[in-house]
């Protein structure tokens, strides 16, 4: 598994409480902190690093900052979680593609059975985290199981986006 793809959906899920979510809409100061999550989380599971590969996840920091930023002003003027949602992660995952596509990386462990052990329970945590949090959106409440299979849906559609590439492109 490549670790950067992992370590989005570590970040985006399992490390991104409520409190992060409500703080991220009202002020960058939430966003600053769940860059630096994603910049932090990327930096241990890549250890030791190389100062290319430090680059990298320091403009994907920054773009994910970015990019948050723009998600959160598309979702005041529109009343939908989904499009913004959905359109939110495949940005993310374009700059993390791209990071991957361009920037080498090299990782015995990563490539090997216990890098693929880490990562798939990471990815399971991560998924579960997700699922329990994307049903229970106070501000966007389900209304009925078309709703509810929707957003599940979702969830499975985006992470496959991320594992998928992960498997293809492992170091």
């Amino acid at each position: 598994m490549h670790p950067l793809f992992v370590a989005h959906l570590v970040a985006d899920f399992l490390l991104q409480p409520t409190w992060l979510v409500v703080l991220k809409q009202k002020r960058w100061f939430g966003i600053g902190i769940h860059a630096s999550i994603h910049a932090l989380v990327m930096l241990l599971l890549t250890f030791p690093t190389t100062a290319l590969l430090w680059a990298g996840i320091i403009i994907i920091a920054l773009l994910h900052a970015v990019i948050d930023e723009s998600k959160v002003v598309f979702q005041r003027d529109h009343s939908g979680f989904s499009l913004g949602f959905l359109v939110d992660q495949i940005a993310h995952f374009s700059v993390l593609l791209l990071v991957v596509l361009f920037v080498p990386y090299q990782s015995s462990f990563w490539a090997g059975e216990k890098g693929l052990l880490v990562g798939g329970l990471l990815l399971f945590m991560s998924f579960g985290w997700a699922v329990y949090n994307l049903l229970t959106i106070k501000e966007h409440p389900l209304t009925n199981a078309r709703a509810t299979v929707g957003r599940m849906l979702l969830v499975v559609v985006t992470f496959l986006l991320f594992i998928v590439p992960s498997l293809l492109l492992r170091p």
